[in-house]
């Protein structure tokens, strides 16, 4: 019932000797050697079904648990003599998805973890996959992990969790009922007023108007700087993303034409502490036209409950609104 199958002999090795498969886009992780493993006996082995397969989303890659198997199994042939009497392990089928169409889940070093209440046990086996996932846009691959457990496991506590370092990680409980995301959050923004762009001397008129406004873990689809592949937030960190309408009223310009509105315009007062955008935007708006963008920030999760927008030039009057922030329980993973 686990994926990892065990082959009792073969043409090509000695007997015992393990047929290890990979799937076809990960390349083989085991030893040149192949392993050995023997279930202690009949009914040693444990298979959790309650509510297993279940899916969590870190970033743009889907986790889904397949299949869970609790045996006294210590799969590498350097153990062997362990192998009856050894620690039981917990084996965890996974499917990983890649469902970005342009970046690669580069995941250094390995990523999961298991936690039994407010511990957690020692890393896993890779036993099938990369351990340092290298998986390319629209690709699926299989993993095999085996943690060492205690006898007294408690599968009511028990997480499988999915973090790079300092960023918020993804829990998936083993049994029981699968909470709720929780993100993306909406938050009510309004407000429109004037902007003067950032040409010296050049009083074109801009109007802006708010459209919209999200609170979120997961920052997908945007021109930002990641680590290790991940666009999840830091431990202590949301992305918070404004949608504004920008309207150029005409008027005087220098040379005349269009006026330059973009990330430079724009930014976040966190406790009177400015921030800039973390997406680039750079666009030309013509004169009597509009058009709508989308801003992203990173602020504190312990940041005022209302942060400041403002839109405008430096040292001119700014276009300001708060930006209420929903209740912090309302996240998933942390805070």
């Amino acid at each position: 019932m686990l994926a990892v199958a065990v082959a009792c002999g073969g043409s090509s090795g000695p007997p015992g000797a393990v047929e290890t498969t990979t799937a076809a886009d990960v390349a083989a992780t085991t030893p040149p050697d192949p392993g050995t493993s023997t279930i202690a006996e009949p009914g040693a082995a444990e298979v959790l079904e309650d509510g297993l397969p279940r899916t969590g989303s870190y970033s743009f890659v889907d986790v889904t648990i397949d299949k869970a198997m609790l045996a006294a199994i210590e799969p590498r042939t350097f153990l062997l003599e362990e192998q009856l009497t050894g620690p039981r392990h917990l084996f965890l089928s996974l499917t990983i998805d890649n469902t970005s169409d342009t970046d690669v889940a580069n995941w250094t070093p390995t990523p999961f973890a298991l936690r039994l209440g407010d511990t957690s046990v020692d890393p896993p086996q890779v036993l099938e996959g990369r351990p340092n996932i290298g998986l390319t846009q629209r690709r699926s691959t299989a993993m095999v992990l085996a943690f060492a457990v205690p006898d007294d496991i408690d599968f009511a506590d028990a997480l499988l969790e999915v973090a790079q370092p300092d960023r918020i990680p993804l829990s998936l409980p083993l049994v029981g009922e699968l909470p709720e995301p929780g993100y993306p959050v909406a938050v009510d923004v309004s407000g429109e007023g004037p902007a003067q762009s950032i040409g010296v001397g050049c009083r074109q008129s801009l109007d802006v108007e708010l459209l919209s406004g999200s609170t979120t873990i997961d920052l997908l689809g945007a021109d930002y700087p990641t680590e290790y592949g991940a666009r999840r937030a830091r431990v202590g960190e949301r992305f918070l993303t404004v949608g504004l309408r920008v309207h150029n009223n005409g008027g005087s310009r220098c040379g005349g034409g269009g006026t330059n509105f973009g990330n430079h315009d724009v930014r976040l007062l966190v406790d009177g502490v400015p921030r800039e955008p973390v997406t680039f935007v750079n666009a030309t708006i013509g004169v009597d036209a509009a058009e709508d963008f989308e801003f992203d920030f990173v602020y504190p999760v312990e940041a005022a409950r209302d942060l400041i927008l403002t839109v405008g030039a430096a040292k001119a009057t700014l276009f300001s609104t708060p930006v209420p922030i929903p209740d912090l329980y309302l996240f998933s993973g942390e805070g």
